[in-house]
């Protein structure tokens, strides 16, 4: 055996036991490589397996998978036979998952799918990382349905990597689906479970807790999470898989505590061909400019479902008052509901509450009924924004607010707005936090002020 072959071997008994081991002895297994005659295809092939999986375990997904597709190239039709030549495609496969562009039919995922077909604990692996594919990418259902599938035989096989991707897709999924009690409780554990091999489970996790946290609008809880998974990244020295997830988790922060600047700061360090234009077009919202938030959501490309109702839901948005308006979001909420997309519509709530209820003759009664629910459902305004309201009011909110001094009820209000109660209780919601205000009293008070006369 050769010192380079050695090399492999030592690395690979590390790869579960210590992230730092095994990232050094493939960085040396690779200087060595440099030093050598040219290698045989094997054993280059073998360390392109092991450089592949170093670069995915730092943050580096899309490079991961370029060595992994060269490491089957050298490899040939003999790639099933070797050890390592058979964690390719499931690498090949995660990058897919991660990138948000999980789509069954897609012919990389076929082609993992077949490949991975030929061992049990591949295969295994692979439907984990299906998973964690179909959750990211806006399949929550589906997700949780391939979890359940797979979880007994990914825990007899007592598997590392399976079994985290498995758990993290489940949180997502349920997060997703309105389960936000369940997922809060999955993803704390998950952001606080060492994993060696797969470190980018622990930095999602933290990532979907900021999201949770801020549809509660508990801004404290959603900064001390984001503050977590900063460390983390930063500790890992985990690369653009997990900048670009705490840079969208600084961005939606940012916007919520009414800091436009950092907001604006964050988006700016987006280079996702879709989060990067949909964050500057919701900094562009904040600010009240249209225009210009319609034209960065033309930079925005979209990969999967999610993608396609976010970026309906923003262009509603930015469109304004009007048919224009109504027909994008009920477009992008018929795409929500077809696919059992809940948070991602909730989250977007504030300024799309009158939309859902225009909308609403065309949208599957149970899940329009569990996305009021959701809506009017939340948490009390938080201490950041009790002392500086996140955004102004908007003008349907105005509205409301000349109504609360006056002696209507709740439902005359809603009728004379022409809205449904749940819509009119979610606005008052909004009010109330941007207001800092906890009541109607306080509120009507706020009314009186020659500010909003």
């Amino acid at each position: 055996m050769t010192d380079l072959e050695s090399m492999l071997d030592l690395a690979w008994c590390h790869l579960f036991v210590s992230r730092r081991r095994f990232l050094e002895t493939v960085e040396q297994a690779t200087w060595w490589a440099r030093q050598s005659v040219p290698l045989d295809p094997m054993p280059s092939a073998r360390l392109a397996i092991l450089q592949s999986m170093a670069a995915t375990m730092s943050g580096y997904s899309v490079e991961g998978a370029g060595l992994a597709r060269q490491a089957l190239v050298e490899l040939g039709d003999t790639w099933w036979r070797d050890r390592l030549g058979r964690f390719a495609w499931n690498t090949i496969a995660l990058e897919i998952a991660l990138s948000e562009r999980w789509v069954d039919h897609d012919d990389g995922v076929r082609a993992a799918r077949l490949a991975t077909s030929r061992d049990l604990d591949r295969y295994v692996a692979f439907e984990g990382t299906r998973a964690l594919g179909e959750a990211l990418s806006g399949q929550p259902v589906q997700a949780l349905r391939v979890a359940a599938g797979v979880r007994q035989a990914a825990a007899v096989s007592d598997r590392v990597i399976p079994g985290s991707e498995l758990s993290i897709a489940e949180a997502v999924a349920h997060r997703e689906i309105g389960d936000r009690s369940r997922a809060v409780v999955e993803l704390e554990g998950l952001s606080e479970a060492p994993t060696e091999a797969t470190p980018y489970v622990r930095i999602l996790a933290s990532l979907e807790l900021v999201q949770a946290h801020l549809d509660r609008a508990d801004l404290a809880a959603a900064r001390h999470s984001f503050e977590e998974m900063q460390a983390l990244v930063e500790i890992e020295s985990f690369g653009p898989d997990g900048r670009g997830w705490l840079a969208r988790a600084g961005a939606l922060l940012a916007l919520a505590a009414g800091e436009i600047d950092d907001a604006r700061r964050w988006a700016d360090q987006l280079h996702d061909p879709f989060w990067g234009g949909s964050s500057v077009a919701r900094v562009l919202l904040a600010e009240g400019d249209r225009p210009g938030a319609l034209a960065a959501l033309e930079t925005a490309r979209p990969r999967c479902v999610r993608h396609e109702v976010v970026l309906g839901l923003l262009r509603a948005r930015a469109v304004g008052d009007g048919d224009e308006s109504v027909k994008g979001a009920t477009a992008a909420m018929e795409l929500a509901a077809a696919n059992g997309l809940l948070q991602t519509v909730v989250s977007e709530g504030a300024d799309i509450a009158d939309l859902i209820e225009r909308a609403a003759w065309r949208l599957p009664r149970p899940w329009l009924d569990r996305l009021r629910r959701a809506l009017v459902a939340g948490g009390d305004p938080s201490p950041v924004a009790r002392r500086h309201p996140a955004q102004p009011l908007t003008e349907r909110e105005r509205d409301v607010l000349r109504f609360l001094p006056s002696r209507f009820t709740i439902r005359e209000i809603a009728d004379e707005l022409g809205v449904s109660v749940n819509t009119l209780k979610f606005h008052l919601k909004v009010i109330y936090r941007k207001l800092g205000v906890n009541s109607r009293a306080e509120a009507a008070a706020r009314a009186r002020e020659p500010t909003f006369r």
